[in-house]
C-alpha cells in the first residue's frame, strides 16, 4: 500500500473538494483556500485541479499496470489496447 487514502475518489464540482469512497475529504475545499488568502485561483482552475486530483488512485493503478506489463516483457496486443483504453478514459475524466 502506498499510504494514500484508498480510491476511488470523487470530485465535487465547484467546491475544490475531493472525497474518498467513504466520504472522507482528500483535498482542501476552495472556500478554505480563499480564506487562506489564495484568491487568485479561478473557479475553472479549481475544478480542473479537483478533477485531476480525483483520478490519482486510478492513475496510480494504470501506471502500475503499465510497469508490470513492460517489466514482465512482451505485452500482448490486447493488453496494450487495454491500458490505452484505460488511459483514454482517465483523460476524458480530467478534461471534462
Amino acid at each position: 500500500m502506498s499510504g494514500h487514502t484508498p480510491g476511488p475518489w470523487t470530485y465535487v464540482p465547484g467546491t475544490g473538494t475531493v472525497t474518498a469512497h467513504d466520504g472522507r475529504c482528500v483535498t482542501v475545499p476552495s472556500a478554505r483556500l480563499k480564506a487562506m488568502g489564495d484568491l487568485n485561483r479561478a473557479d475553472a482552475e479549481i475544478d480542473a485541479n479537483g478533477r485531476l486530483i480525483a483520478t490519482a488512485p486510478e492513475l496510480l493503478k494504470l501506471a502500475s499496470r503499465v510497469d508490470y506489463l513492460f517489466t514482465r516483457g512482451n505485452p500482448t496486443h490486447d493488453e496494450l489496447i487495454g491500458v490505452y483504453e484505460s488511459a483514454r478514459t482517465l483523460l476524458a475524466k480530467v478534461k471534462l
